[in-house]
């Protein structure tokens, strides 16, 4: 230590400028050169002789003969109380420069009627950000403080660590369950709570907002202020263990969907719940993180392939009785319109034959639309083997596989519909084709823009690249045709890999007919041709796919997805009351004019994926695994623009790292599945939480048989295909359900409910005496003879060693005890080798406690024993109560005469563990389901068969199970276990009924007791609830159907006949994306959370909380301490007395005082370093415990109080070191302990600043120091020049958020206009003004005030001294001034720089050509010397100056030679001995302030 920084001592180092005798080439003065030419000396031995003079003239001790009243003979006993040490903070630290402060938005008309749907729909609501979990091995913060609320100041925001997290998706709502840990709880004496108090409503804050400002029904706040360490202290009334359970809510709501907290909870039931594989409340980890890449999947922006195009339809009337001109306009807005239903036979019709339209007037508009050729699509198919497939030249359209490597060429053909296409001759009027013209054109200068080389796209869910295109840019204005080129990449996500293509000459170029089909559904043809091309016919189209990979090997992962699915109608025909052309014939007889709607408005979409999954990571080859489709498609509807939020739950077959895939199916790989092809509709709302409607288990690969839970319902293909609102007089067509047996059956929870409490476990023995129905010898040999058989038939020798472990039954409680025995001789004449021939005997060698239930207590006695009255559990040796039989040698011949019945020993329990997590139900159920797992190899599996029988419902279920490792140290004392291995199976064997419903429940229990189970608690019957989570509902149909249908596959097409008027979610982004995964991890054992304060937050999203930033909550009290204040017990004057505090006669409790900080940390096995130093906080043998009472009495009365969070790794130490200086302390080791003392006088009984005369440890001068160890450092100019000190510290206001405050104080009176700002970071912990105030001035006083530091040795006899204590050093010194330089001639003639008077003068000379300087007292009379030897020689007068400081010491050390080695800083003090720094701190007008903000 003496090594280091010391606290006031300068910062010079080697090279630098330091008093000593060292030789400077100073230039000499004019007068200097004078005098020793009188005498003829040299320059060099002038110069040596200056720098003696002024060696001899520095600072040293002064002689006794100099201070009166001071008397020591050298020979009185003295008491040596001696305190080696030195103070770790002070002014070395202190007065180092600090950092400078930073510079400082008679006819009839018939209106069908427009509809214009509402445009408003409810809002949902989603988190767009997660928190980040603490990291594994971070430090537990430590809350410290406490608010006072007379003075309004304390308190502090802390921000508790997120342990736990898991999002959850409510259908038009997200909702999140978030686990903290606040820090640790502290300490209590047993008489009262451990823990922090918790915080109030309006102190809670997510990001800036407060959760006050939330309605109760949107949030539930959990907060539990100890989880009792495992010690008899005390435990939380409001749950018997460590975790959370409903009975720690204290803000908001819980119990059903309409609360913060959905989810229903027993009283005791743990709160942070999550399902595993095979149960829904396991105690599980679960980590909710947000996929940062590839989380969009669907498809979007198609381009048509050949897709018709159609006009918006009306009605078109043709009142009888109009002129003839006009009925033959009608009839072609009719023809352009709707077209024209002809047979083969029929020749085409032409405007220009009236016959022709005549007959068009009389269709009625009968058909669905005439498709106009979008003048492009897939026209041709190239196999990598060159071959090439068009359509037939009658077909429209073709369908083949395709392979990777194939190539496929989008055609792009200028020119449109003919001008005059409608229009009649020689003038007589007609329908233009603009409209479709720009239609067409605009369509294909956008998908020339998209598919340029280097794209991705799909058609169907084939992927392929644009390899090259034959035009750089297609312009419809010239005679050239775009011809774009794309090759297959992949084919793995499409079912059928097949794609189809459209006959360029009927379909992209009909010059023949200007269009490509009128459609008809009345007509059986092949829909292919007969329907033209449909929206569903492979458009071209972008597609993204989500990825998730789990971070580590989970158990279950549930993912998150939010959805964006509608189509909107703008301004479409009304098609639902458009007339059917009988209609309109009767319309146009009664002379009805019919004006049709238009609907404009939201209508439903459905948008349909598939799930991929494989291993993450690599194979043995170093090749990633294959992905592997599951057998699932399932589906997200909806009619408005609302973002809907749901859920899949992936139950994994084994514990394993996974990746999942995502994969849009896209409207013409739909459109070719079965119409019975079973869909999962997934709808998740509140009461889907954790319960999920729908469970499927399909078989992936070689990866095994997942559970896939969601919420939702399955439907049919077909039930998704068409809206109304393209149907013409839409009727709705209901099936009903069938339901058949249970399909899905999971555990809920262990039965029977936890019992709270605190279970005490035996885990240490001691033996006691030994006991039997006889007297001693034969209890031994008899009892392990039971346990271990005949010693005689062990194959080892004398001294060889066997263990084995029994389970002991004591009513309703066991111990299970490991033996070790020792094989040894008999005496020769034992009665057992005398009478039975029995050569040796087990002997034992140790015990110990390997399991135990609960129940028992430290102190218990128990007899162990054999014979009659046995104690072991069934199956354990010597089970039964009999007594020893005739096999065991040691019963008979007993010198007694007697038979020995029974024996043992008393046991009595030296040691517990406590607990408050019950255990044993799953254990002991399967146990008695599957029997003993311990003798079984790991991995093996079993299966069992069970019934249950409730009124009319019946089921058979099969458990498939597994053996698996107990973590070490079970209570059973076992190493295996049974465990439930893969899904609940329904056995379909006629027992199972199906009366059972969705949601039902039902439980099986076991008998067992604490002789026939090893994980007997203290539950006689245990087993589990089941529930019914899907019931195999075959569902009804449940569709539309109408008179025509204008557009089929309208629910998931992704592209329309009437395109721009019928706007889809996915035309230009993907409409899905997966924003949360929530990995489900196993915990070995249960996390309990001992020793912390934790709190627990569910939150609905809402429109105030979007984001789920950082927890933080406003504390009024911080963690419970050992309370060092002299006065805590006091009446009067108790510094922790205040209005509310609970606590504050009590010895522990919250503090805001620094003593009670650095205490506990230096002392508490939990939160601080008592483990490391051995100390406790009623055993602090390395501190010294009075300096800390006294020092808190002056922290607390100069109101210099610590309210913060210790939330770093830190070195408790250093930490101490660095910030007792802010509350005017010094950190002290002294005669080997540790202690905070004040840093300024202070009177020890009041806690006041002393600014009276300081008390003086010690006086010290040249009688008491050893000679020539006297040194004086002086501090660098930096480290003395005035500043002006920024201070920041918080201002904190009751549950609000903090405000930083910032002032800059400087020495009143200052020259300096400008002076180096130097920054003081108290924000960490003040809340005050005086006390940032007094914390600067303490600064600036030490910079004004301290100008060197001391150090020299001493004897140890008579020293009375410590680090911080004062002393009093007077020293003497002739300073060195060439003026008082003279010589003497070689006649004592005396030449002076300036006139000396006759008299005697101390002085020190040097003769020439001498080689020593020496001293003595010179007569001068009438201006010369007589005394020969000041002859010829340079003199310089000695005038003795005598001064005494005041210093404190900051270093005691033993030094090899025996002494002690003092260094102590300058304490300046006026000349009644009082303090400058402790007037400067105390005096109002010593700083000016300036108060920035």
């Amino acid at each position: 230590m003496a090594d280091g920084d010391l606290v006031r001592q300068s910062n010079v180092r080697e090279g630098s400028v330091v008093f000593g005798p060292s030789v400077y080439d100073v230039p000499l003065l004019p007068y200097e050169r004078q005098l020793i030419a009188t005498i003829g000396l040299s320059e060099e031995e002038y110069r040596k002789f200056a720098a003696e003079v002024r060696r001899r003239g520095t600072v040293r001790p002064a002689e006794y003969a100099h201070i009166p009243d001071v008397k020591a003979t050298g020979f009185e006993p003295f008491l040596i109380q001696l305190a080696i040490g030195l103070v770790l903070t002070g002014a070395a630290y202190l007065l180092t420069p600090k950092p400078k402060a930073p510079e400082a938005s008679k006819r009839t008309q018939l209106d069908l009627g427009s509809t214009n749907a509402a445009n408003r729909f409810t809002p949902s609501r989603g988190f767009d950000s997660l928190m980040e979990l603490a990291d594994y091995g971070s430090p537990i913060p430590i809350i410290f403080g406490r608010y006072i609320k007379s003075k309004k100041v304390g308190g502090l925001l802390a921000t508790p660590k997120l342990v736990w997290s898991r999002m959850l998706s409510h259908g038009t709502q997200q909702s999140a369950k978030l686990m903290f840990v606040v820090g640790e709880h502290g300490h209590a004496d047993g008489t009262g709570p451990d823990g922090i108090i918790e915080p109030d409503l309006e102190g809670i804050f997510l990001g800036n907002n407060a959760l006050d400002a939330l309605f109760e029904d949107f949030f539930a706040f959990y907060w539990k202020r100890n989880s009792p360490m495992l010690t008899n202290g005390f435990v939380d009334s409001a749950s018997g263990f460590n975790r959370l359970t409903r009975n720690n809510l204290f803000y908001g709501s819980a119990g059903d969907g309409s609360k913060g907290d959905p989810f229903q909870y027993a009283t005791e039931q743990d709160v942070f719940e999550c399902p595993n594989q095979v149960r829904s409340d396991s105690k599980s980890f679960c980590h909710a993180y947000s996929p940062a890449n590839n989380t969009d999947f669907g498809t979007y922006g198609s381009l048509p392939n050949g897709t018709g195009f159609k006009l918006n339809w009306e009605v078109v009337s043709i009142i009888d009785g109009t002129d003839q001109q006009q009925r033959h306009a009608s009839a072609i807005r009719r023809w352009k319109i709707a077209g024209a239903k002809r047979d083969d036979s029929d020749a085409p019709f032409s405007v220009k034959d009236e016959g022709h339209l005549v007959k068009i007037r009389k269709m009625y508009m009968e058909g669905e639309g005439r498709q106009y050729s979008p003048r492009m699509g897939l026209t041709k198919l190239v196999r990598a083997n060159g071959s090439v497939l068009q359509p037939d030249f009658d077909a429209l359209t073709e369908r083949d596989k395709i392979e990777v490597g194939d190539t496929v060429e989008f055609t792009i053909r200028p020119g449109g519909v003919p001008e005059d296409i409608y229009q009649r001759s020689n003038n007589r009027g007609g329908e233009p084709v603009d409209d479709i013209n720009s239609t067409v054109e605009s369509e294909q200068l956008a998908a020339d823009d998209a598919l340029q080389v280097g794209e991705q796209f799909a058609i169907g869910n084939v992927l392929f690249v644009v390899q090259r295109r034959k035009l750089q840019q297609f312009d419809p204005d010239k005679d050239k045709e775009q011809v774009i080129t794309l090759r297959c990449i992949s084919t793995k996500e499409s079912q059928d890999a097949r794609i189809g293509f459209v006959n360029d000459d009927k379909v992209v170029q009909p010059e023949a007919r200007s269009y490509v089909r009128d459609g008809d559904t009345l007509r059986k043809w092949y829909v292919a041709d007969k329907e033209g091309v449909r929206p569903t016919f492979y458009p071209i189209t972008r597609i993204a796919a989500a990825v998730v990979r789990n971070n580590k090997p989970a158990v279950v992962t549930e993912v998150g997805i939010r959805s964006k699915v509608f189509q909107r109608l703008q301004g479409l025909a009304a098609f639902n009351s458009t007339p059917t052309p009988d209609e309109l014939d009767k319309f146009d007889d009664e002379e009805v004019q019919v004006r049709a709607g238009t609907y404009t408005g939201n209508i439903t979409r459905t948008s349909v994926f598939q799930v991929y999954v494989r291993k993450a990571g690599v194979d043995n080859g170093d090749n990633a695994f294959s992905f592997r489709r599951m057998d699932l498609l399932f589906a997200v509807r909806g009619n408005s623009p609302a973002e809907q939020y749901n859920f899949i739950r992936f139950k994994h077959p084994q514990k394993t790292e996974l990746e999942y895939k995502f994969v849009p199916i896209a409207g013409a790989e739909l459109a070719n599945l079965d119409d019975d092809q079973k869909i999962i509709l997934l709808s998740a709302s509140i009461s889907d939480a954790n319960s999920p409607s729908l469970v499927r288990k399909p078989q992936v690969g070689n990866l095994g048989k997942f559970i896939v839970e969601t919420a939702g319902v399955e439907l049919r293909k077909k039930d998704i295909q068409k809206n109304k609102e393209f149907l013409r007089k839409p009727k709705k067509v209901v099936g009903s359900d069938t339901k058949s047996i249970p399909s899905a059956v999971e555990h809920v929870s262990p039965r029977p409910d936890e019992k709270a409490g605190v279970f005490r476990r035996a885990i240490s023995i001691e033996i006691g005496e030994s006991n039997g129905n006889l007297d001693p010898p034969g209890r031994q040999g008899t009892f392990m003879w039971e346990i271990f058989g005949n010693p005689d038939n062990d194959g080892g020798g004398v001294g060889t060693q066997r263990s084995k472990e029994t389970r002991e039954v004591f009513g309703d409680r066991w111990i299970r005890i490991r033996w070790t025995v020792q094989k040894n001789e008999l005496v020769a004449d034992h009665y057992a080798r005398v009478g039975q021939g029995q050569i040796h005997v087990w002997a034992l060698a140790g015990y110990a406690v390997t399991g135990s239930s609960p129940r028992w207590g430290k102190g218990d006695i128990f007899f162990v024993r054999r014979g009659e009255g046995s104690t072991a559990a069934e199956g354990e040796p010597g089970y039964g109560n009999s007594a020893y039989g005739s096999e065991n040698k040691f019963r008979g011949n007993h010198p007694s005469g007697s038979l020995i019945r029974w024996s043992g020993w008393y046991f009595r329990v030296t040691d517990i563990e406590t607990t408050s997590v019950p255990e044993g139900r799953s254990g002991g159920y399967y146990y008695e389901v599957f029997g003993d797992a311990e003798s079984e190899p790991l991995g093996k599996t079993k299966s069992a068969t069970k019934a249950i029988q409730e009124g009319n419902k019946k089921i058979r279920f099969r458990l498939n199970a597994k053996v698996v490792q107990l973590p070490s140290g079970h209570f059973t004392g076992l190493t295996k276990k049974w465990e439930l291995n893969g899904p609940i199976e329904i056995v379909d064997d006629g027992y199972t009924n199906a009366a059972w419903d969705k949601g039902d429940t039902f439980e099986h229990l076991e008998t067992i007791n604490a002789s026939n189970n090893p994980f007997y608690w203290t539950y006689d019957r245990v087993g589990f609830q089941y529930r019914i989570n899907d019931v195999g509902v075959v569902p009804g149909t449940g569709t539309f159907t109408g008179e025509t249908e204008f557009e089929r596959d309208s629910q998931y097409a992704d592209i329309s006949f009437y395109r721009g008027l019928v706007q889809k979610s996915n035309d230009n982004e993907p409409e899905h994306k997966v924003v949360y995964v929530n990995e489900i991890l196993e915990n070995s054992k249960v996390p309990e959370y001992n020793g912390l304060t934790i709190c627990g937050l569910s939150l609905k999203a809402s429109r105030n909380f979007t984001s789920l930033d950082s927890l933080r909550v406003w504390l009024g009290q911080g963690i419970p301490v050992r309370r060092l204040h002299p006065d805590v017990s006091s009446d009067n004057n108790n510094p922790y007395d205040e209005s509310g505090d609970t606590f504050f006669k009590e010895t522990y409790g919250p503090s805001h005082l620094f003593t009670d900080l650095a205490f506990y940390l230096l002392t508490d096995k939990q939160g601080g370093a008592g483990n490391l130093t051995g100390m406790s906080p009623v055993d602090a043998f390395l501190l010294n415990v009075e300096d800390f009472k006294d020092t808190s009495r002056f922290i607390h009365k100069q109101e210099l109080f610590f309210n913060g969070v210790i939330a770093e790794r830190t070195n408790l130490r250093q930490y101490i070191m660095d910030v007792a200086p802010f509350f005017l302390c010094n950190f002290v080791m002294s005669d080997g302990k540790f202690s905070l003392l004040p840093a300024i006088p202070a009177h020890k009984k009041s806690g006041n600043i002393n600014d009276g005369p300081v008390p003086i440890d010690q006086l010290f001068t040249a009688g008491n120091i050893l000679e020539d160890s006297y040194k004086v450092e002086y501090l660098r100019s930096e480290e003395r020049r005035d500043f002006s000190a920024t201070v920041r510290y918080r201002f904190e206001s009751r549950n609000k958020l903090p405000e930083e405050r910032v002032m800059k104080v400087k020495v009143d009176g200052s020259q300096k206009s400008e002076l180096p700002e130097e920054q003081f970071d108290l924000t960490q912990f003040c809340t005050s003004r005086d006390h940032a105030l007094k914390v600067a001035k303490y600064f600036l006083g030490l910079r004004k005030f301290v100008t060197h530091t001391i150090s020299f040795s001493t004897t140890v006899e008579g020293l009375n001294l410590k680090a911080g204590s004062y002393i009093k050093v007077i020293t003497e010194s002739s300073p060195y001034t060439s003026a008082q330089n003279g010589v003497v001639s070689s006649t004592g003639v005396v030449t002076s720089v300036e006139p000396i008077a006759d008299g005697t003068y101390n002085v020190t000379f040097y003769k020439t050509s001498s080689d020593d300087i020496e001293g003595g007292d010179m007569q001068i009379t009438d201006g010369k010397v007589s005394d020969t030897k000041f002859h010829d020689s340079v003199f310089s007068i000695n005038k003795k100056e005598t001064s005494a400081h005041v210093y404190v010491v900051e270093q005691l050390t033993f030094s090899e030679e025996g002494t002690v080695d003092i260094l102590a800083s300058e304490h300046q003090c006026n000349d009644d001995r009082h303090s400058k720094l402790a007037k400067f701190i105390k005096d109002p007008d010593s700083v000016k302030v300036e108060d920035i903000q």
